[in-house]
């Protein structure tokens, strides 16, 4: 292996191979226990020396694997406490999309179009997989936001408005699709709360109850079981929401990429 020149930064360097090998070893191995359930969520893993032990390495290999599990959203370590196991690779797979948009240049109307592609397979999905409580679930959702234009801060209705998204896609059951897909609702929403955050109550309040005609279109659908008027409706609250994007010449020429767009995702995210 060459060596690191002079003048290159330490945080640069590639590790050792043994050292990069072990700690794949180690992360590879929780990962699988994780994926499996032989670790559940909540567990405590054994401390790094019980671990290193176990794995027939020194601690460095260790540290780095769990932050790099940490980083994959499946544990979470507490400083003097411990690593417990969180199993929850969506803040990952965000972070991950994060990086996409924003290397790749895409624009806010491509993942609107994105958006509205997968929203109408999980309007499908709704349909088909989820129960009672999932759709009482969208309808309190649907509810608060609905509430929430009463409100003057603007942040309390961006907050429902995205828990009102979240809500359908997690009632499809299938979580690649609830990751990504609350992912891109959770951007387009908070962009337009920066876009527009200096606009008046009445702006707000007439935000939040814009689409509550679709909104309620979308819930009766989910309820009789539609899947043909649940797209329909889904469809027409998303055309919607583009038209909202197009006409503000800000949003509508936005790249994830941009500097200002992705101090926005990096302080609301």
């Amino acid at each position: 292996m060459r060596s690191r020149t002079a003048g290159t930064p330490a945080a640069l360097a590639a590790p050792p191979p043994q050292r990069r090998t072990a700690s794949r070893v180690v992360v590879e191995s929780l990962r699988d226990q994780i994926a499996s359930g032989e670790l559940k969520r909540g567990e405590r893993l054994p401390s790094e020396t019980d671990l290193a032990a176990h794995f027939g390495v020194s601690h460095p290999p260790v540290r780095e694997a769990l932050r790099v599990l940490e980083v994959m959203g499946l544990v979470e370590v507490r400083h003097g406490s411990g690593a417990y196991v969180t199993g929850d690779p969506r803040q990952f797979i965000a972070n991950s999309l994060h990086t996409l948009l924003q290397v790749d240049r895409v624009g806010i109307l491509e993942v609107l179009e994105m958006r509205k592609a997968l929203a109408a397979y999980s309007a499908v999905r709704v349909v088909d997989h989820a129960g009672d409580e999932d759709l009482d679930l969208i309808e309190d959702q649907g509810r608060r936001l609905a509430e929430a234009g009463e409100s003057a801060d603007f942040e309390h209705i961006a907050d429902a408005a995205v828990a009102f998204q979240v809500s359908v896609s997690a009632a499809t059951h299938n979580a690649l699709l609830f990751a990504i897909d609350s992912v891109l609702a959770e951007v387009l929403v908070r962009l337009q709360v920066d876009a527009f955050a200096k606009r008046s109550r009445s702006f707000w309040k007439e935000w939040s109850l814009q689409f509550a005609a679709d909104r309620a279109e979308l819930m009766a659908a989910f309820r009789a079981r539609d899947s043909e008027r649940a797209v329909a409706a889904m469809n027409a609250y998303l055309e919607r929401q583009q038209s909202r994007f197009s006409s503000d010449e800000t949003l509508a020429t936005a790249r994830l990429s941009d500097p200002e767009i992705m101090r926005v995702l990096a302080s609301k995210m």
